[in-house]
């Protein structure tokens, strides 16, 4: 791909100073060059700190350094000026030249001025959210399906194959408990209500159960019982589990369905151990020296990895002081941990994939959500060279002894397993359990429900809209409010949800950040006219420049990004870009221009705002609204 406006006057720069400082007499390594350069909001177009990274190393000042290396520059036509100040080179460049050529690009390429081809021809799969079929998605599940659906649209547009992926842990305890309580649902004290959405109810069995527990150990024996049962095919346990969590699976897509949030694949737990997945991988560890099966001791009988004789384990695991890790015990039950190194396996196309698919739904965007089953046909899914696991924090242990693992068995040493391990989501309440069902009154559904009915009471003076276009704008505005606070922050940062920050139309929220599209839009709309060419040279105000200045940036910070896998740089992108149109917009008429060329001028960048500001929107999965 050709290098944009931004990437060539950084380079040309670049080089420019690696010749500089070689005859200034200084050696740098040209990375270390490379990575001095960039835009600068403070003395100058562009800077460079070569200057001071080398007076740290000579003990020499910085200022007698820069004024050796601009002596030595050779000419440059971006450039119009080199001097210092600060300790900093400093570039003034020719403004309109760089300006013409950033509108230009947007302008002229909406489809390709932000992508790259950084993963051309390489598959990743994303996964996410994964969470057990046993009650409805709460705030913290929420953050996990936003980041990986962002994660996921960022690497479309890098050139990866994505691939989104939901697990179904059809078969762990907490789906036992769900299914012992529907088919007990009498011992519970309640009736299961056809009229409230499936999940909530379900979670509502699921909150009983676990209740009922802590009066009547006993029934342990049962549940324990029927977890057996329903591991088993054909067993009236297996197929009224089956019905269980497909009708939670439909529940749950029907709140993704709203967050725009969607899927290509279901990989159920079930599916692994039918499918003979965890015996092929338990038989490929054992090939490869990772697990022993101890004959004496606690551990006799069982399938282990001890992390202080496994040559591959890193030095932490290997000190700590319990270092055996049990994947099947000895009664031949395999562990949680067990059949999720088989699922990582199978995406890494470690071992031939086995597995039959189906359809399981037509989403509502028309994609088909496929499936892993007992019948069906074989597909293209997995194999993939990088897996991302939107798994919360609390799980970091987890998610690094899989890939301890993985790294001894052949076949993995050019693939990568990421875990993004987000921080905890909390309201006023604090933080949630589905076990203990403090998620009732703060799952998805609530929020979102919230979310609309307070942005319909803020649009509410609107009397130019009729109802439904109001009703229709509180959705979009209230779906931006949540999917923008919970990406703007970095991942690992615990999130307190605020309604004041989510809902603020002033600034650095979804809803600001679509009026700002919206005002473009507006602007280009009442003009009409498209002229093709513009006089860049009349956008010579600091607020023009510094919004197109920004603007440049688009594929870097989409490709930064991507690499390492920040959807809130995303968020902090479009936050800034729309505070600098406002700023722009305030400060400089475009409709009202004092001539037409300079009224074409700023058109010209409306537009490649509106194109980029739609870009970042669509990353970020908000809704582009032609009225607000």
């Amino acid at each position: 791909m050709s290098k944009s406006p931004y990437r060539e006057a950084i380079d040309s720069i670049s080089d420019a100073l690696c010749v500089a400082v070689s005859k200034a007499g200084y050696s740098v390594e040209r990375d270390d060059v490379a990575r001095s350069v960039s835009l600068s909001d403070r003395f100058s177009d562009i800077s460079s700190t070569i200057a001071m990274k080398i007076s740290k190393m000579r003990s020499e000042p910085a200022d007698a350094i820069s004024d050796k290396i601009i002596a030595a520059m050779p000419a440059l036509p971006i450039v119009r000026r080199a001097y210092r100040k600060g300790g900093f080179i400093n570039f003034d460049i020719d403004r309109a030249g760089f300006s013409k050529g950033v509108i230009t690009d947007i302008i002229r390429n909406p489809d390709s001025f932000i992508r790259s081809d950084t993963g051309k021809g390489k598959r990743v799969i994303v996964e996410y959210p994964s969470i057990n079929p046993v009650h409805p998605l709460h705030v913290g599940h929420l953050r996990s399906a936003i980041l990986g659906d962002m994660i996921s649209n960022i690497l479309e547009l890098c050139g990866y194959s994505v691939e989104r992926e939901d697990y179904i842990d059809d078969l762990g305890l907490q789906a036992a408990e769900a299914l012992w309580g529907l088919i007990n649902i009498r011992k519970l004290g309640i009736e299961f209500d056809r009229n409230r959405k499936y999940d909530h109810m379900l979670g509502d069995v699921y909150v009983k159960v676990n209740e009922l527990i802590k009066s009547d150990p006993a029934i342990l024996d049962d549940i324990k019982r029927t977890s057996e049962l329903m591991e088993q095919s054909g067993t009236y346990e297996s197929t009224m589990l089956r019905e269980m969590v497909e009708r939670f699976i439909s529940s749950e897509y029907e709140t993704l369905s709203k967050l725009g949030i969607f899927h290509d694949l279901l990989v159920w737990e079930s599916s692994i151990l039918r499918a003979k997945l965890l015996d092929k991988a338990l038989d490929m560890m054992s090939s490869s020296r990772i697990t022993e099966i101890p004959k004496d001791g606690k551990y006799a009988g069982c399938i282990v990895i001890d992390l202080k004789r496994f040559e591959g384990a890193p030095e932490e695991f290997r000190e700590q002081k319990e270092t055996v890790k049990v994947l099947v015990r000895s009664n031949g039950i395999p562990g949680y941990l067990s059949k999720d190194i088989a699922f990582h396996m199978w995406k890494f196309g470690i071992m031939h994939d086995t597995f039959m698919y189906k359809e399981f739904m037509r989403q509502v965007n028309g994609r088909p959500l496929y499936t892993t089953s007992d019948t069906g046909s074989r597909m293209d899914f997995g194999n993939a060279v990088i897996s991302v696991n939107t798994i919360d924090s609390r799980q970091s242990y987890e998610q690094s002894l899989i890939g301890v693992v993985l790294s001894g068995m052949p076949g993995y040493s050019d693939k990568s397993l990421i875990h993004i391990p987000y921080g905890v989501v909390e309201l006023e309440s604090g933080a949630l359990s589905g076990r203990k069902g403090t998620w009732v009154g703060f799952t998805a559904d609530d929020l979102i429900n919230e979310s609309r009915s307070r942005a319909e009471s803020l649009i509410s003076s609107r009397e130019e809209l009729g109802k439904s276009e109001r009703e229709r704008i509180a959705e979009a505005v209230g779906i931006s409010a949540i999917k923008f606070e919970f990406s703007k922050v970095s991942y690992e940062k615990k999130i307190v949800f605020s309604w004041d920050r989510a809902l603020n139309f002033e600034g650095n929220s979804g809803p600001y950040a679509q009026y700002m599209y919206t005002r473009s839009l507006r602007i280009i709309e009442t003009l009409r006219e498209r002229p093709t060419e513009f006089r860049a040279e009349l956008l010579e105000s600091d607020v023009e420049f510094a919004l197109v200045k920004r603007m440049s940036e688009a594929a870097e910070i989409v490709a930064k990004a991507g690499s390492e896998y920040r959807p809130n740089m995303i968020v902090s992108y479009l936050s800034d870009i729309s505070t600098m149109f406002s700023r722009f917009y305030e400060a400089k008429h475009v409709v009202k221009a004092e001539s037409e060329d300079l009224r074409d001028a700023r058109l010209a960048v409306v537009r490649a705002f509106n194109i980029l500001s739609c870009k970042l929107l669509e990353i970020c999965g908000i809704d582009r609204l032609e009225s607000m």
